[in-house]
């Protein structure tokens, strides 16, 4: 099979992931400085005590008249002056570059939260469907509301049953027709060849209703209705169903 197809090939070796270094982990940057600033304040601490000591010598020689000494003592309290500026502003520039890499850990904690919240809130965006999909559900839900209301409007309104579209003005018309019919017919009952007011007294007094005297209140007699009148009132019952 080898000599066929050729050797396999071997896998490649490949190299163990470097591990983190110190510039990778801010924190162990920020121990790095930490570390590093105590040691010089205490080297700083330690020239401090040097200087003292000069100083103390020099006016120990200087009272005990030995100027020279004196001198050489005060040549390296300067010597230690410049060694302990060296290691101030060593410890100044560490502690500025603490303080720097600190306010940059907060700025990545801030920037951290703001960029997940910012793909939260697109994701929620998204899940709408975006402005243009808000837009037009809300077009839709007015469009609903508007619809709703016709519709209510619709089924309040009254009904018109087919074949009772009538003329008002024709309906009052006739109604004057058959009250007038009605009032025709009653005055053709009277007698007109009676031979005395007595009698066409008494014949309108048959067709008239009887008003009540003032001294002995009565119910009036109502006369009977004519067929015309029946006639117009199942009329207007019909009418009022």
């Amino acid at each position: 099979m080898n000599a066929l197809f050729g050797k396999k090939k071997p896998t490649p070796f490949a190299p163990a992931a470097a591990p983190p270094t110190v510039a990778d982990d801010p924190t162990q940057t920020i121990n790095k400085l930490r570390d590093a600033m105590e040691t010089l304040e205490k080297k700083e601490e330690h020239l401090q005590r040097k200087i003292d000591q000069e100083v103390k010598k020099a006016r120990e020689m200087s009272a005990a008249g030995k100027k020279q000494d004196a001198l050489t003592c005060i040549k390296r309290k300067k010597m230690y002056d410049k060694q302990r500026l060296t290691v101030s502003n060593q410890l100044q520039n560490l502690e500025l570059q603490k303080m720097t890499i600190e306010e940059n850990n907060l700025n990545k904690l801030t920037f951290d939260a703001a960029r997940a919240a910012a793909a939260t809130m697109k994701k929620q965006t998204a899940d709408m469907g975006g402005v243009d999909k808000v837009e037009e559900t809300f077009e839709e839900v007015e469009e609903a509301m508007v619809d709703a209301s016709e519709i209510g409007e619709v089924l309040a309104r009254g009904i018109n049953a087919p074949g009772q579209d009538f003329d008002e003005d024709d309906m009052l018309a006739e109604l004057e027709a058959l009250e007038q019919e009605g009032l025709d017919s009653q005055l053709g009952a009277v007698d007109l060849g009676a031979t005395s007011a007595e009698d066409d007294a008494e014949a309108l007094r048959r067709v008239m209703p009887t008003a009540p005297m003032p001294s002995a209140p009565t119910t009036a007699v109502k006369p009977a209705m004519t067929d015309e009148e029946r006639e117009l009132a199942e009329l207007e019952a019909s009418m009022a169903m």
